[in-house]
């Protein structure tokens, strides 16, 4: 009879220990799903443009601070899509002759821009690939004297608007219920990809490397 009772016993707690854990996944994805702000702080590397090359600056400063905000919307446990502003600093290249010329080239890039995310969960980390459009605004700015164009000293400046396409991965960690830390690398390519007309068409067309540490938080 105690042997009767005691599988009785076993048969109904292997249900319902199914549901309670049911229950508790789908607590679990529930929760995930939502509304979330993400900020991203890093260091943005800028390739070379075919200008820049031949000019042949004989100092270049790639890299820079740089940092994005984005607002996102989680709408399935392996999908999101966000909006973000992004500020990816400012490349310089100089080139100087003590007593003889100097010339600087100063190009700084920023905007707005929409990512679609997949996301892969596991447990507690997560791993995720992007694909977006941004719509840059990169300013280069160049600064000379009369050396370099006789009779001319002085800075002009051009800002050239372009949307440009992103790619980029990304893993995170789940801190507490609702915050994340993560490690993310982006790319965001063909910035600037329009010609300065000016004595010429004058191509600054680059990519640029975003590596930075993120901090999200869903609600």
């Amino acid at each position: 009879m105690k042997n009767k009772k005691s599988r009785i016993k076993r048969k109904l707690a292997i249900p319902l220990l199914a549901m309670a854990t049911l229950g508790f996944t789908a607590n679990s994805h529930a929760d995930a799903i939502g509304v979330y702000v993400q900020a991203n702080l890093g260091q943005a590397s800028a390739s070379q443009s075919k200008e820049i090359k031949d000019w042949e600056f004989d100092k270049k400063d790639k890299k820079d601070t740089a940092f994005k905000l984005a607002v996102g919307y989680k709408v399935i446990d392996y999908f999101a899509v966000e909006l973000q502003y992004a500020d990816l600093g400012e490349a310089v290249h100089k080139t100087v002759v003590p007593g003889s010329f100097k010339a600087e080239m100063v190009s700084e890039t920023q905007g707005l821009g929409i990512n679609a995310v997949g996301i892969l969960p596991l447990g507690d980390f997560s791993l995720t690939a992007k694909i977006g459009a941004h719509q840059l605004k990169n300013k280069v700015t160049v600064s000379f004297d009369d050396y370099v164009i006789p009779g001319d000293s002085g800075k002009a400046s051009k800002t050239l608007k372009k949307v440009s396409p992103l790619v980029g991965i990304g893993a995170s960690y789940n801190v507490v219920a609702g915050l994340d830390i993560g490690l993310d690398y982006e790319r965001y390519m063909n910035v600037a990809d329009k010609k300065w007309k000016a004595e010429g068409d004058y191509s600054f067309k680059h990519d640029i490397d975003f590596v930075s540490l993120s901090l999200r938080y869903s609600f």
